[in-house]
């Protein structure tokens, strides 16, 4: 979970799921950030004191694909699971809500042949992604004309993952800065590559 602003939680269980974010003026003087917490059967509103809103980083690849965002309401990043080859497949990240586990919905790849370049890591408790970087490009002899994210890289303060696909293309880099924290992802796919990639940040 993201350390630096303090955290104040009200919940209650509920059949829907929503997710909303709006400023709100404390009483210290202070701007906090409301948002919803996506989950199953369950609500709950955070206002995080000293944080400032999210701000998007990227996103990197083509314009191809149905766009997706998982939202800018997260406390972390536990963990990510996607699949490879000539490029990135699927993509699903496990957030982190509050100090409890949330998974992120599913960016799947309908191209099976992926299936055996999977990547499936869990981040420890107190690492965090300090860059995500990678290469995007066309795939070659693919009918797509477009590019897609080839490769993809996580740097985290304790670990590197990746890189997972092709190092082939146009290179991107994006730091996080010391103290921010990735507060979820969003992207493009069209079911079969991963055709872009690009975050949101919090910084105190």
């Amino acid at each position: 979970m993201a350390s630096g602003g303090r955290m104040v939680e009200m919940g209650m269980d509920t059949a829907n799921t929503q997710i909303f974010r709006s400023t709100v003026l404390l009483s210290s003087g202070e701007e906090g950030v409301v948002f919803s917490c996506r989950g199953r059967q369950r609500f709950c509103l955070t206002i995080l004191e000293g944080w400032q809103s999210a701000t998007t980083i990227g996103p990197f690849g083509g314009p191809d694909g149905k766009p997706w965002d998982d939202g800018s309401g997260h406390t972390g990043v536990r963990g990510i699971k996607l699949t490879y080859k000539g490029a990135v497949g699927s993509f699903r990240a496990v957030y982190d809500l509050n100090g409890n586990p949330d998974l992120g919905p599913g960016h799947p790849s309908g191209d099976f042949s992926y299936r055996p370049g999977d990547a499936y890591f869990n981040f420890r408790e107190g690492e965090r992604i300090t860059g995500v970087s990678g290469h995007v490009g066309v795939v070659p002899y693919d009918p797509t004309t477009t590019p897609v994210v080839r490769s993809i890289k996580f740097t985290t303060n304790e670990n590197i993952y990746g890189p997972y696909g092709v190092e082939e293309g146009t290179p991107f880099n994006a730091q996080i800065p010391d103290g921010a924290f990735i507060s979820g992802f969003e992207g493009r796919s069209n079911g079969y590559y991963l055709n872009s990639i690009g975050f949101h940040q919090r910084t105190p």
